[in-house]
C-alpha cells in the first residue's frame, strides 16, 4: 500500500488546511498547459515507432498525462481518440493491453464527456478486444467496459448490449484462466448496474450461472469466484427489480445463508461481500428483506464497530509501508501504521448500513437506535472519510425512521442535533464541514420546526459564528499569498477545490441557518465572505 501524507487516511480527493499538519513542499510544476504541446509532440512518433516497447511507453504515457492533465485534456481528446484507436490493431498484444489501459484510464479522468462524445469509437475497440487471444488483453479489454460503464446513461449503452454480454458470458464460461472469470463477473455486474431495467433480457441466462457458482464447495482457490457471483448477484437483482428477482431470490439467500455460517479465515473476503451482496438484495426486495434483518444485521453491526489495527511508530525508526498497511505521518513527529483491510471492512460495513436504513425506513425497526448509537461517533472516525461521510448520511435518515415510528424519544432527538453540532465548530476538513451541516439539517427538517429549542439554537449559531470566522481567516490568507506573485500558480488547482468546498459548505451553512431564522444575521455573514473567493 502506499505512504499517505497528512493526518487522516483520504478516500476521496481532500485538502486539510490547518496549522497542526505537517506541510511536505512540493516540486514546482510547469501546468497542465505547457505540459500537453511537450507530450502531443513526443506521443505520436511513439505510437509509429517499429519498436512495440515505444508505442507502449506512448499509451501508457498518454494514460499518464490524461490523469494529471485532464481539465486541459478536455480540448484536445478528439486528437487522444484519433491517436488511441488504431492501437487495438497493433500485432503486439503488450501494446494492445496499453491501448485498453489508456482508454480506461481517459473514461475514468474525463467521465461521462469522453464516454458520451465517444460511445462508439470506444466500445467498437473494446468490445472486439474482448476476443483477443490473450487471455491479458481480453481480460483488460473487460475491465475497461467498467470504467465506460461509470460515465454512461442506460439508453447509450442499451444497442451494444448484447455484443457486451455475450462476449463476458463466453469468457466466463470457457476461459480456463479463473482471474478472467473473475473478471468477466465483475463486468458483468456493473454492465448491469448502468443499463438498469434494460438488462432484463438476459436475467434468465445469467442467474442459473451464479447460483451454481454459489452451490459449487469453496476452495481457497475460488473464494474470489464465489465472491464476485454473490457481487454480480446482487447488482443483477437491483437491476432486473423486485418482481423478475423475486423468484429466485429465496433461494439465493438460503445459498447466502449456508455460506455465511461457514468458518472463515483472516484474510477471506466472504464476510464484506456477504454484507455488500445483503445490502443489494435488500435494495432489490425492498420491504420483503426484513424478514432476513435478524441474520444479516449481528455479522454488520460487529464489522461496523470493528476497532482499527494501529501502530504508533517512534519518529527515529527507519519507516517503511508494510504490505497490506497505510502508514500516517502526525504533526508530532510519530507515524502511524494502520491495517488497510480494518479500514475497508469498516467503511464497507457502513456502506451496508446506509442501504438498508435508507431502503427501509421505518421498517428498519429495532436496528434504528444501534445504527444511530453506531453512526454519531464516527462522524469522529478520522482514519476513513467514507465512514464520517456515510455518518452523516446516515443520522438524517434514522432520525426520520425514528422520529416517525417514536423509536427515538423527543429527548432522545435534541441529545442527538446536540452532539452533531458540536461535531461542527472544531471541524477543519471544509468538504466535511458541507456535509455536518447537511446532516444536522437534514434532521432537524425531518422532524419539524417544534425539534427547535432555545438552547439548541444558540448553540449553533455559536458553532456556525466560529466556523465562518475560520472560513474568513483562510480565504484572506491564501488572498494575501496570492498578491505575493505568480508562485501560487502551483497551488492554484488545490486553492480552487478547496475554495469549491468552501462554497459547498456555505451553502448548506445557510440552508441550516435560515431553518432556524430566515432573517438569521449570519446570514449575511456567508454571503460576505463567500463573495471574498479564494
Amino acid at each position: 500500500m502506499g505512504r499517505v501524507r497528512g493526518p487522516f487516511l483520504r478516500r476521496r480527493r481532500r485538502l486539510w488546511i490547518s496549522s497542526s499538519v505537517r506541510r511536505h513542499p512540493r516540486p514546482r510544476s510547469s501546468g497542465p498547459r505547457a505540459l500537453l504541446p511537450v507530450a502531443f509532440r513526443d506521443i505520436p512518433a511513439m505510437l509509429s515507432s517499429p519498436e512495440w516497447g515505444i508505442r507502449h511507453a506512448g499509451l501508457m504515457a498518454i494514460a499518464a498525462v490524461a490523469e494529471g492533465t485532464y481539465q486541459v485534456l478536455e480540448l484536445e481528446v478528439g486528437k487522444v481518440v484519433e491517436l488511441v484507436v488504431p492501437m487495438f490493431a497493433d500485432l503486439h498484444p503488450r501494446v494492445r493491453f496499453a491501448a485498453c489501459q489508456c482508454i480506461g484510464q481517459l473514461c475514468t479522468d474525463m467521465q461521462e464527456i469522453f464516454q458520451q462524445k465517444y460511445t462508439k469509437e470506444i466500445l467498437s475497440c473494446l468490445i472486439p478486444a474482448m476476443d483477443a487471444p490473450e487471455a491479458r488483453v481480453h481480460c483488460h479489454a473487460a475491465k475497461a467496459i467498467i470504467n465506460f460503464c461509470c460515465g454512461v446513461e442506460a439508453d447509450e449503452l442499451a444497442p451494444y448490449l448484447d455484443d457486451i454480454v455475450n462476449r463476458l458470458l463466453r469468457l466466463l464460461s470457457s476461459s480456463p484462466r479463473r482471474y478472467v472469470q473473475e473478471q468477466a463477473l465483475t463486468t458483468l455486474a456493473m454492465v448491469a448496474d448502468a443499463s438498469a431495467d434494460k438488462f432484463q433480457v438476459y436475467y434468465p441466462s445469467i442467474m442459473p450461472l451464479l447460483m451454481q457458482a454459489l452451490r459449487s464447495p469453496v476452495t481457497p482457490e475460488t473464494q474470489v469466484l464465489h465472491c464476485k457471483a454473490m457481487e454480480c448477484a446482487g447488482l443483477i437483482g437491483i437491476a432486473v427489480g423486485p418482481e423478475t428477482f423475486q423468484h429466485d431470490a429465496t433461494e439465493l439467500i438460503k445459498v447466502l445463508l449456508q455460506i455465511q455460517e461457514q468458518p472463515t479465515t483472516d484474510d477471506d473476503n466472504t464476510p464484506m461481500y456477504l454484507q455488500q451482496t445483503w445490502s443489494k438484495i435488500c435494495q432489490a426486495l425492498g420491504d420483503a428483506f426484513v424478514p432476513y434483518l435478524q441474520y444479516v444485521m449481528p455479522p454488520l453491526f460487529k464489522s461496523a464497530s470493528i476497532k482499527p489495527d494501529i501502530n504508533v511508530v517512534d519518529d527515529n525508526d527507519e519507516v517503511e509501508t508494510r504490505d497490506g498497511f497505510d502508514v500516517l505521518d502526525l504533526d508530532d513527529g510519530q507515524h502511524v501504521e494502520i491495517r488497510t483491510s480494518v479500514l475497508e471492512e469498516k467503511s464497507a460495513a457502513f456502506d451496508a448500513l446506509l442501504a438498508h436504513a435508507s431502503t427501509l425506513g421505518a421498517k428498519f425497526g429495532d436496528y434504528i437506535r444501534p445504527t444511530l448509537e453506531l453512526a454519531l461517533p464516527n462522524l469522529k472516525f478520522y482514519f476513513s472519510d467514507n465512514v464520517r461521510e456515510v455518518s452523516a448520511m446516515l443520522i438524517p435518515t434514522l432520525v426520520m425512521s425514528g422520529n416517525t415510528t417514536g423509536v427515538i424519544t423527543p429527548e432522545e432527538l435534541n441529545a442527538i442535533f446536540l452532539q452533531v453540532t458540536r461535531a461542527i465548530q472544531p471541524e477543519g476538513d471544509a468538504g466535511f464541514l458541507g456535509s455536518l451541516c447537511k446532516c444536522l439539517a437534514d434532521s432537524l427538517l425531518a422532524v419539524g420546526s417544534q425539534a427547535i429549542v432555545a438552547p439548541l439554537a444558540n448553540e449553533i449559531s455559536v458553532a456556525c459564528k466560529a466556523q465562518l470566522a475560520a472560513l474568513a481567516s483562510r480565504r484572506e490568507m491564501r488572498a494575501r499569498r496570492i498578491k505575493r506573485g505568480p508562485e501560487w500558480e502551483e497551488d492554484k488547482e488545490d486553492m480552487l477545490l478547496l475554495q469549491e468546498l468552501e462554497d459547498v459548505a456555505f451553502e448548506e451553512m445557510g440552508r441550516l441557518l435560515g431553518f432556524l431564522d430566515p432573517n438569521h444575521p449570519l446570514l449575511i455573514a456567508i454571503g460576505s465572505i463567500k463573495e471574498m473567493g479564494i
